[in-house]
């Protein structure tokens, strides 16, 4: 009993520590870096589609490399005092949220965003210790110590991402299907797939489980999203959305700033086979597929299942992996793949400990290897991926849970 004391006093003082130093660094942001280019976006484009300019067919422009494009001169003219990243892939209705912000000056609209988010971090936090109905005051620490050493959680708040609103959202469906609320359960996932349609595959589980009421729901919410987006911008912005989402998804990417598996892929590609990129498409496509086919038959079809968070979590993790387009903030999603991986893991497993822990660390520490060529084609792009490995590392973890879980024939594995 003392020596579980002397526990919880170590995980207090490291989970005090990694909170001040969190806001500690969020500070820093306001008042040093200001960086939050991808909020200046959100702000630059509500107003362009306030004024009824068509922002998706701005972004679409072939010249916006030039200096001079009519959207660099919009940027130029706006007075927001950081850099704007150019690209509008979100979904009008989303822009008209951000609208009520963009009334404001920007430092002010932008203060509102942070202020949102990090209240967000700690509502997700609270859902997440309601789930467990605070039993376990070790899982509870180490959450919070989770939460707050991820640089994930720091790059989305120091771009101005919405990471955070994803973890948030996730966390309340979650809730909502433990407690019975099913049909609560399709808006939130629904604005989830206005902004990223690869979170699809959370949808496709809920109809693995049955779930219809969960999918029915979010299909209606989502119908009724959109309507509200036409009804607000005119159906010619509509398509001009799904024009730039095909646009968009088209491009072959090989940024070193990505670590999808998409992007590592292309890279190699392009360092070995140039011309034959089409292929690493190709590779893409059927990895993905066949790492969808084995955690799907890895998840029983059963809708009132036991072990619904651990579930859920694995297809967390997969989304992650299979996304074509993955940078630092997508990851944030990810405290609910560790923490329920924490909370299954056994403590005399030493070997899942080893591993839970270098994915961690390959997901949530700070390092890049941008700053050296050497590692952007070819085979040496590789290492490039460490990010992606250690989220599949964290998949493989939790498949492997479900195998023990079910491994004596509790629930039957189709």
């Amino acid at each position: 009993m003392i020596e579980k004391r002397k526990f919880i006093v170590l995980l207090i003082i490291a989970s005090s520590f990694l909170v001040l130093t969190y806001f500690h660094s969020i500070t820093k942001m306001v008042l040093v870096e200001r960086n939050f280019c991808d909020f200046a976006s959100y702000y630059f484009y509500a107003n362009l589609l306030n004024d009824g300019k068509d922002v998706y067919l701005l972004t679409r422009d072939k010249n916006l490399a030039e200096e001079h494009t009519q959207l660099r001169l919009l940027a130029e003219g706006s007075e927001i005092p950081v850099h704007i990243c150019f690209g509008a892939v979100y979904s009008p209705i989303f822009f008209y949220l951000i609208s009520f912000l963009a009334k404001f000056k920007f430092t002010t609209a932008n203060l509102v965003w942070l202020l949102i988010n990090n209240l967000l971090v700690i509502a997700a936090m609270v859902l997440w210790i309601f789930m467990h109905r605070y039993r376990d005051s070790c899982l509870i620490l180490a959450s919070i110590i989770v939460m707050f050493a991820s640089q994930p959680l720091l790059e989305n708040m120091g771009i101005g991402q919405v990471g955070v609103i994803f973890l948030f959202l996730f966390l309340l469906v979650a809730c909502l299907y433990n407690g019975k609320m099913e049909y609560l359960c399709g808006p939130a996932l629904a604005f989830v797939l206005l902004l990223k349609p690869q979170w699809g595959l959370i949808l496709l589980f809920f109809l693995w489980k049955r779930s219809y009421t969960v999918v029915i729901s979010t299909i209606i919410s989502y119908i009724a999203f959109r309507l509200i987006g036409v009804l607000l911008y005119g159906f010619d912005i509509e398509a001009s959305y799904w024009q730039s989402l095909f646009y968009w998804s088209h491009i072959q990417t090989g940024d070193v700033m990505e670590f999808s598996l998409k992007a590592v892929i292309n890279r190699i590609f392009f360092g070995i086979l140039p011309e034959q990129m089409k292929l690493a498409s190709i590779m893409y496509i059927s990895v993905s597929l066949m790492l969808v086919i084995l955690t799907f038959r890895q998840i029983p079809r059963i809708k009132n299942s036991n072990e619904f968070l651990l579930e859920y979590a694995v297809v967390i993790s997969l989304v992650v992996i299979v996304s074509p387009k993955t940078s630092e903030h997508h990851l944030v999603p990810l405290f609910i793949p560790f923490v329920v991986a924490l909370d299954k893991l056994s403590v005399g497993n030493i070997r899942s400990i080893i591993l839970l822990t270098a994915a961690f660390c390959l997901v949530s520490v700070k390092y890049s290897l941008i700053n050296f060529s050497a590692f952007h084609v070819g085979l040496p792009a590789i290492l490039t991926g460490g990010k992606i490995v250690g989220v599949f590392i964290l998949w493989w973890l939790l498949m492997e849970t479900i195998s023990q879980k079910y491994k004596n024939g509790m629930q039957s594995i189709p």
